[in-house]
């Protein structure tokens, strides 16, 4: 069964429960987190639960295409190339608080002011150019003192860790 109700039973990669942790704890008051890469919603129900129970005043925006990135679809999107990837995320998130926002970085950043985010956290494409353009898109929407993190900075990803160190 594809559908999971706990964010160890949801199928994905999701490693970094500490950063969430401290991010959260950052956030001013009634302040905003962006997610951008879901899948199947392992690392946002593990930010949606956390935020609930201790952080109940932040806005998360979950932002993903759930199509999967081109150069994983025959590895580990397989997933987007047979269902809808997007309606597990869906079902897996259940009745979370969250707002989630279906598109890539180019098609949806302008829903968001500049200055406007506390927290913007990347783990999408994992592609050189991808990271380099989300990390363009989405700085001028961190606020001053926000955070900007992200994912898989290792030598699996060596995309990752070229665009990192040119921003």
């Amino acid at each position: 069964m594809l559908f999971r109700s706990t964010t160890q039973e949801i199928l994905g990669w999701f490693d970094y429960e500490d950063a969430y942790d401290f991010l959260l704890n950052t956030i001013p008051n009634n302040g905003n987190f962006v997610e951008c890469g879901a899948w199947l919603g392992k690392s946002s129900s593990y930010l949606c639960d956390i935020a609930s129970s201790k952080r109940p005043d932040v806005s998360i925006y979950i932002v993903d295409s759930w199509k999967g990135s081109e150069d994983e679809l025959s590895t580990n999107h397989y997933l987007a190339t047979i269902t809808d990837v997007y309606q597990i995320f869906l079902n897996n998130m259940g009745q979370r608080k969250f707002i989630p926002i279906k598109g890539l970085s180019k098609d949806i950043v302008n829903n968001f002011d500049n200055n406007s985010l506390d927290v913007i956290y990347i783990d999408m494409n994992h592609s050189y150019e991808y990271v380099k353009e989300d990390i363009e898109l989405w700085y001028p929407k961190l606020k001053l003192n926000g955070y900007m993190g992200g994912h898989d900075y290792n030598k699996d990803w060596p995309g990752v860790i070229k665009a990192v160190n040119e921003k």
